[in-house]
């Protein structure tokens, strides 16, 4: 009897484990996702506000940006730096199987990332 649940507590164990790994592989490759859309939605937004002059058209870009690229992603925040450039503020919640269920570890799956641009130049 006592090696039955030794095994049983093992499995346990790894599902566990494997449970913590995919969802911090979750987090991890969706910061580094989420990182690259808004580089890609950062650069287009520079691009509308350089022609608009408006950050609200410039936001909106940036949103069909993220729209396209990644779903669930959210433009909080676009704002001009005292260069020209533009800075963008983006969101998205981790798909996770329990960080995002467990009130202790719900933060953990709130991705929040920061990126600038300047118009490229030719």
């Amino acid at each position: 009897m006592r090696f039955n649940r030794s095994v049983a507590m093992v499995i346990v164990l790894f599902i566990v484990l494997g449970i913590a790994i995919i969802d911090g592989s979750s987090i991890l490759f969706g910061k580094w996702q989420l990182s690259d859309a808004a580089d890609a939605a950062a650069i287009d937004a520079a691009v509308a506000y350089e022609s608009s002059k408006s950050l609200d058209e410039a936001k909106q870009v940036a949103q069909a940006t993220l729209d396209d690229r990644m779903d669930g992603a959210k433009v909080v925040k676009l704002t001009e730096n005292d260069d020209g450039s533009v800075k963008i503020v983006v969101t998205k919640t981790a798909s996770t199987i329990f960080v995002k269920r467990l009130g202790a570890t719900e933060d953990w799956g709130h991705l929040r990332v920061e990126s600038t641009a300047s118009r490229p130049t030719a």
